[in-house]
């Protein structure tokens, strides 16, 4: 490696897998019975609590099931696009708004001599 390249890492505050290892099993060594582990939660609550931060979403696992039935939705899909184009279904939608205010004259459709 030259003088001026940095050396490849994995990112800011990540270890490797080697110096992982280590600290388990310095770890499984002076926490026997959970002791070291009570000790540090009486002793140094902050940093208890940073472990236990550390470890939920790791202890977190999702499971997600999905069933579709996809010949079934193209039916429906297929009975709809046949219901909106028959001949029967109206094109327009009619109404008469009434309201205490409108004379006979306010419900009329509006004739313009443009086309």
């Amino acid at each position: 490696m030259l003088a001026d390249e940095k050396p490849k890492t994995r990112g800011k505050g990540r270890i490797n897998k080697a110096v992982k290892e280590a600290v388990e099993r310095a770890f499984s060594k002076v926490n026997d019975n959970d002791e070291y582990l009570i000790w540090l939660s009486k002793e140094h609550p902050p940093a208890f609590v940073s472990l236990i931060a550390r470890c939920i979403p790791a202890a977190v696992a999702v499971s997600v099931t999905h069933s579709f039935d996809l010949g079934e939705a193209m039916q429906i899909a297929a009975n709809n696009a046949q219901r909106l184009n028959a001949p029967d279904t109206p094109n327009t939608i009619e109404h008469n708004p009434i309201s205490d205010n409108m004379t006979d004259e306010t419900s009329k459709p509006l004739i313009t001599n443009e086309t």
